[in-house]
């Protein structure tokens, strides 16, 4: 892993190893994984034929002036509208498939050793990815006697852990706008991006799966301009993933709402401002007001993944500062 600083060309790096991208339970390893994912999705880079990371750092020439010293401004990709809440989508997502990816690798390792059942174990998920891929036209792209060890072994041990993880199993996401639109984007690359196996292209998620649930202001509030409302709204308009806008009028509400809601059909929550756990122990307090019992029915593993999934986003977060040209930046 490496950092170009010299010269005025972007370089685009692997930022870890295959083999190491799940091993990130330190802030800076999981920020590391994000940025990788965020590479395999094509996220962060131009279109010019190049392999170039998109602008993020923009020079303040009258900030500058007015502080007298050098002042840049920070943004996200063009990807994602320059917001940078996108680098927190990034962040929960890895939250989410890295245990998953811990598995697999578990698995992979016992194989090497001799292990027959985890072999068994590894065809068996892989297989059940393959064997349901479908083309826009919903037909099934591999034919059942295609799905041969040799196509299993090759298929990415991260599209199989985002299929895993997100195919059919909702989010629920709290947002002013910019992070529903972000997360929206994810999941919707993951439904178009080519994925090549042989002479099959097929993509990680099928248009029929992936299930997102946005909070995000009343149309016409204090906190969501028309501009942006409609923006939203084309995103989902436009393409074919399930996904469902539910309005609120004030913060409170909306984090009960979103929380009572992931409670009763289980799923993901990323919120769209890193909570502290204890601001996620006086949001569930206030649930069981609202719905008394609901959180006592829940499964431990819900309630563990409500209080451990803010970290992702705070991790995410540092996505930026790896990037080439926020060092360009600093060095030059």
């Amino acid at each position: 892993m490496g950092v170009s600083t010299r010269g005025d060309k972007s370089i685009c790096l692997p930022v870890a190893d295959e083999a190491d991208t799940s091993k990130c339970l330190n802030p800076l390893g999981h920020a590391l994984f994000s940025l990788n994912l965020a590479r395999k999705l094509n996220f962060g880079i131009t279109h010019n034929g190049n392999c170039q990371s998109q602008k993020l750092v923009s020079q303040a020439p009258l900030l500058s002036e007015l502080f007298g010293k050098r002042v840049a401004l920070l943004s996200g990709w063009s990807d994602f509208n320059n917001s940078v809440k996108a680098f927190q989508v990034l962040g929960l997502v890895v939250e989410q498939v890295r245990s998953i990816l811990e598995e697999i690798e578990a698995l992979q390792e016992l194989e090497k050793k001799g292990n027959i059942a985890a072999g068994q174990a590894l065809e068996k998920r892989r297989f059940s990815f393959l064997a349901t891929r479908k083309d826009k036209s919903g037909l099934l792209i591999f034919h059942p006697d295609e799905l041969t060890s040799e196509t299993l072994n090759a298929v990415e041990p991260l599209h199989l852990v985002l299929w895993e993880a997100f195919a059919h199993k909702p989010i629920v996401c709290t947002t002013s706008s910019n992070f529903g639109i972000a997360m929206h984007d994810v999941l919707v690359r993951m439904q178009s991006l080519p994925i090549i196996l042989g002479d099959k292209i097929f993509h990680i998620l099928n248009y029929d799966e992936g299930d997102l649930t946005i909070w995000c202001p009343r149309r016409g509030s204090d906190i969501m301009r028309d501009d942006k409302d409609d923006i939203l709204q084309a995103k989902i308009d436009s393409t074919s993933l399930k996904c469902e806008l539910r309005r609120y009028d004030t913060r409170e509400e909306r984090d009960i709402n979103a929380i009572c809601q992931l409670l009763e059909n289980s799923g993901y929550f990323f919120p769209t401002t890193p909570q502290s756990k204890a601001d996620m122990e006086a949001i569930l307090a206030a649930v069981s007001l609202v719905n008394p019992g609901l959180p006592e029915k829940t499964s431990q593993a819900v309630l563990k993944s409500l209080k451990s999934s803010i970290r992702g986003g705070i991790y995410g977060a540092m996505i930026p500062y790896l990037c080439p040209d926020f060092s360009r930046y600093l060095f030059n």
